[in-house]
């Protein structure tokens, strides 16, 4: 016990370090880089949005909130409602879902317009395809056709929060709030969705029966990082969870990569807005497909 406790307690007082494995399948730790935080002042971040530039964008209350490359956080847009989950478009079109009024407005150039009524969305991501959101009051991802200005619905057994399309735009990632399992959709010609499978095997915190997933992002390599109640877990083109970043702080809600060379990860954590960078590039689903690399054993 003695030696036990004199090994633990050999570098105090400096900081606790976390250990890098040298046998990562996935290594996106950079040396020295580790979770910083934006001040909002009194502004509380919610979802996000990542503009074509890689500006980050976050809702709050009524209000939109602009956080461009130089770390500015300036009001970009106001509803006469609550403003929720957001997306941009290749056009930089922001699709805004007003929790209060229940509807998805578009913000093109200070002009708005709605374009979908009646519905509760939980995550949303703007597409060449169309809009795709999660319903979680009927179980159900939507997809608003862009083309046709038309709707579709797709009922699934669980609850859904997050989405998120693959690098080369052919699936769609959707997590659960009532299960273990995300699910993992086939994205056809016309957008619609097809050949729903249990995809990813999330890790689960001691005590709980599901992961907690809310948002989600997709990186260049096609890897999938989700927020969970445990962290960021992020998992491969094969469905295994390869890596978990620690939580900046407690209730993470949302997550994108953005910067210049989309390579910051930014959370929404309990208001507040952190980001670290890290060894990878994100894509943006409103762009051209990205190849990916073959899957890797």
């Amino acid at each position: 016990m003695a030696d036990a406790l004199a090994w633990l307690w050999k570098d105090y007082p400096a900081p606790v370090q976390a250990h890098k494995s040298n046998d990562q399948r996935v290594k996106l730790l950079l040396d020295g880089e580790a979770w910083k935080e934006i001040p909002l002042a009194e502004k509380k971040a919610g979802k996000l949005a990542v503009s074509k530039s890689g500006e980050v964008f976050f809702s709050d209350k009524q209000n939109i909130y602009k956080v461009d490359h130089a770390e500015t956080v300036s009001a970009y847009a106001k509803l006469k409602g609550e403003a929720n989950a957001l997306s941009f478009d290749n056009e930089e079109r922001l699709y805004v879902f007003d929790a209060r009024e229940r509807k998805i407005t578009v913000i093109d150039k200070g002009a708005s317009k709605d374009i979908v009524k009646d519905i509760d969305i939980a995550f949303m991501t703007a597409t060449s395809r169309g809009i795709y959101y999660t319903d979680p009051v009927k179980n159900r991802i939507g997809h608003f056709d862009l083309t046709t200005s038309k709707a579709q619905y797709f009922n699934l057994p669980f609850r859904p929060t997050g989405v998120a399309m693959s690098a080369e735009q052919t699936f769609l990632n959707i997590g659960m709030a009532d299960y273990i399992f995300g699910y993992s959709y086939k994205i056809e010609e016309d957008g619609s969705l097809s050949q729903a499978q249990p995809y990813i095997h999330y890790h689960v915190p001691y005590g709980e029966v599901t992961p907690g997933i809310k948002g989600m992002t997709v990186d260049s390599q096609n890897l999938l990082y989700s927020v969970t109640a445990m962290g960021v877990q992020v998992s491969d083109q094969l469905g295994r969870v390869n890596f978990i970043f620690s939580k900046p702080a407690n209730e993470i809600m949302d997550i994108k990569l953005a910067g210049p060379d989309l390579n910051l990860l930014f959370v929404s954590s309990n208001g507040r807005l952190f980001y670290r960078k890290i060894n990878t590039k994100g894509v943006l689903a409103s762009a051209s497909p990205v190849k990916p690399p073959k899957p890797g054993l």
